[in-house]
């Protein structure tokens, strides 16, 4: 409300002759030289209102800038980002086991962190997070992981109803049968 009265009264003074503009003087004028000019009236005309509405547009760039460090901290406690690649590191990462099948249906539905484009990883993504000098074998940045078996995409040489897969026990990969119930850790970007 406080705005539009405010750019009211901004409209009626100009309009009202108080700053007047011949054609010969609009076209010398830049647009940053009509900003200032409109902005010293108005410190003038309005100066009270003119402060009112800094604070107000301060304490919305401050409100911004807390809902942004907030989003960003929701993010890193539920994801990881390495290289281009964004990766699920939540709660469900240790406890929602899949058939490969349905692991891929689980990535595909997923919404996480306001993103709808998870998938599956392929196999030499979820190797590129192995890290066997640690126990679980995953790269320390991840904090939701258990040393379980994880799904991934690629299918197994040779054999239709087998799936590649990582054991984060000991960073191993072998293939499982597609039917069993791993566990599944989804990743959105890369490809």
């Amino acid at each position: 409300m406080f705005k539009i009265y405010f750019l009211l009264l901004i409209s009626l003074s100009l309009y009202g002759g108080e700053v007047v503009w011949s054609s010969e003087a609009s076209q010398s004028v830049s647009g940053a030289e009509l900003q200032q000019a409109i902005k010293e009236h108005v410190a003038q005309k309005y100066p009270k209102e003119l402060e009112a509405w800094e604070k107000e547009q301060e304490v919305k760039r401050q409100k911004e800038k807390r809902q942004k460090e907030k989003r960003q901290k929701e993010i890193a406690a539920q994801s990881v980002t390495l290289g281009d690649l964004m990766w699920q590191d939540d709660e469900d990462t240790k406890t929602v086991q899949k058939k490969w099948d349905d692991a891929q249906m689980y990535c595909n539905n997923l919404q996480l962190l306001g993103f709808n484009d998870w998938r599956l990883p392929t196999k030499s993504e979820l190797e590129s997070i192995v890290d066997r000098s640690r126990k679980p074998a995953i790269k320390k940045e991840f904090k939701s992981t258990g040393s379980n078996v994880y799904w991934n995409v690629t299918t197994y040489e040779g054999y239709k109803y087998f799936a590649w897969v990582v054991d984060f026990a000991d960073g191993s990969v072998n293939g499982n049968f597609k039917d069993g119930n791993l566990y599944v850790r989804c990743v959105r970007g890369g490809q």
